[in-house]
């Protein structure tokens, strides 16, 4: 075992290797304290291989070795053979210390790492000691892993080592002291750029095993959060890592379920993520998330109404369309008791046709109903203006004006402009059922003329000011309302309609006469009227 270790040898090099385990797993701490010269001699060219099923083999022996070593508080002087067997180790693990050189694909890390795994198990200070060399080894490491082309002997070098790192700190992050922070900075960067697939999953692992399972003070619910909230890069991939976008979701769903983590500052700091949950692609997470959302809210109409329109900050979804969502737990606020019958015609062979009677339970029905605005947006925009009103005309007028305020806030949201080329888009739904509820809800029209015109939601905007006009009462509303559907119609090139407006607006029949000239395209004439207007006003 003293020659190098290569695919030729590896063999009889590992059958070796496990006859000195054998040997060494029966002998006391006082033989191998007395042949730790000879036995790091003979291990040397297999520890410091690239071999893992090696080292996995060496581990107990090594371990053992390590563990002759004096703990920091012991004051009496080593032995001749441990100072030597301690400098051996140093030497191994002080290779690593090169953080600043390129790795190449030569570069042998493994054997280095393995020394440290065991020596940092016997002594966990020697972590501390060597934190900052760890954390730009990692840093280096994780550029490399990202920067290179995948199965390139750099790339799998680089792979390997990350997975040794990750393994040698996970259950001591607490020793990385001040250099914690660069250290989970590199594991970031891989969750963003990695493309390896194992080493993904070794990561999220990793997270459900700190947050789950020790639940250690370290690394902070900040910390977890934050590494969790860039797992949401995942979703839109488009590679392997990709597929482990579910696994991540149901991580997700656990933490929410453990009783010990309820409305804790983890769980408030991952609402974005959980709300992304909501629109995932599988049917059985997606319901179980808005299942688990849904037990979080209160079952009367007025509470419903607070939580989609102002409790529930929507920019975590901004890109995608909520309103299915919002439409859903509005759905979910009704009390539905009473089954409904009827009779259901079958045209079984087209020429007989066949009556079943039927009874369904409303509480099946509306489920059913809640499952499928998900896949059909254009049904959710519907069912929105129809529950929303009728939700609408349930409230007290107090409630009702707490409502329209609601509604007018969200509708300014600037995060609704990454749905301009949606259609339906959620200003859209808003909007209809702004429409849907009658005169008694209104909304400032200048707001609505921005609104028609940057989400394209013309004509229900050109509704809601024109009904506001002829329903308000004040002077000063109702020549808002004017102008605001007035800009409306020129926008569109709706030239009739615009010129009409105006003539209904106008005082004199003069101004009447000039606007009806004007729209014929008998300029001089209109240009004589008007001044015969002006000169009336004078």
């Amino acid at each position: 075992m003293l020659q190098e270790v290569t695919d030729a040898n590896y063999v009889i090099v590992s059958n070796s290797a496990e006859v000195i385990s054998i040997v060494c797993s029966g002998k006391d701490q006082a033989w191998i304290t007395g042949h730790l010269a000879s036995l790091s001699k003979l291990l040397e060219s297999a520890v410091l291989s690239d071999y893992v099923p090696l080292h996995d083999i060496l581990r107990p022996i090594l371990e053992k070795m390590f563990e002759c070593l004096p703990q920091v508080d012991d004051d009496a002087a080593p032995s001749p053979e441990i100072s030597t067997f301690q400098q051996w180790a140093e030497n191994i693990v002080g290779t690593l210390n090169k953080a600043d050189k390129p790795l190449g694909a030569r570069d042998r890390l493994q054997g280095p790492l393995f020394v440290l795994q065991c020596y940092v198990k016997a002594r966990p200070d020697k972590l501390e000691l060597m934190n900052v060399s760890i954390t730009k080894l990692i840093t280096r490491l994780a550029r490399e892993c990202t920067s290179n082309s995948i199965n390139t002997p750099a790339y799998e070098n680089a792979l390997r080592s990350v997975l040794s790192i990750l393994g040698l700190c996970k259950p001591r992050l607490a020793e990385l002291k001040d250099q914690r922070r660069n250290y989970l900075s590199a594991i970031s960067h891989l969750i963003e750029n990695s493309g390896s697939a194992q080493l993904c999953r070794y990561i999220l692992d990793m997270l459900r095993e700190w947050i789950l399972e020790h639940k250690d003070s370290v690394p902070s619910s900040r910390e977890k959060a934050g590494l969790l909230q860039k797992l949401t890069t995942w979703e839109t991939r488009g590679d392997e890592v990709s597929k482990l976008y579910n696994d991540y979701l149901g991580l997700l769903l656990d933490i929410f379920e453990d009783d010990s983590l309820d409305r804790s500052d983890l769980t408030n700091r991952l609402e974005g993520p959980f709300l992304l949950g909501t629109r995932c692609s599988d049917p059985k997470l997606r319901h179980r998330f808005i299942d688990m959302l849904e037990q979080s809210l209160p079952y009367d109409i007025s509470g419903r109404l607070r939580y989609i329109l102002v409790g529930q900050n929507w920019e975590h979804v901004k890109g995608t369309y909520w309103m299915a969502l919002a439409t859903d737990l509005l759905i979910g606020c009704i009390q539905a008791n009473q089954p409904v019958s009827g009779i259901m015609e079958i045209d079984a062979k087209k020429e007989e046709t066949d009556e079943v009677t039927f009874q369904l339970d409303n509480k099946v029905l509306l489920s059913s109903l809640r499952r499928l605005l998900h896949l059909d947006h254009a049904a959710a925009d519907a069912i929105w203006h129809k529950f929303f009103r009728e939700c609408w005309i349930t409230l007290p007028r107090p409630q009702q004006i707490n409502a329209q305020r609601w509604t007018l806030g969200l509708l300014t949201k600037e995060y609704h402009m990454e749905q301009l080329e949606q259609k339906p888009n959620v200003v859209q739904t808003l909007l209809g059922g702004v429409l849907a509820c009658g005169h008694n809800f209104l909304l400032p029209p200048f707001v609505v003329k921005y609104l028609g015109k940057t989400y394209n939601a013309w004509h229900i905007a050109l509704e809601i000011v024109g009904r506001d006009m002829e329903l308000v009462e004040t002077d000063e509303l109702r020549d808002a309302c004017a102008d605001a559907l007035t800009e409306l119609y020129a926008e569109l090139g709706e030239e009739d309609l615009f010129y009409g407006l105006w003539r209904r607006r106008c005082l004199h029949e003069e101004t009447n006469a000039a606007i009806a000239l004007e729209q014929n395209g008998l300029w001089p004439r209109a240009q004589e009227m008007y001044e015969l207007a002006q000169g009336r006003v004078k």
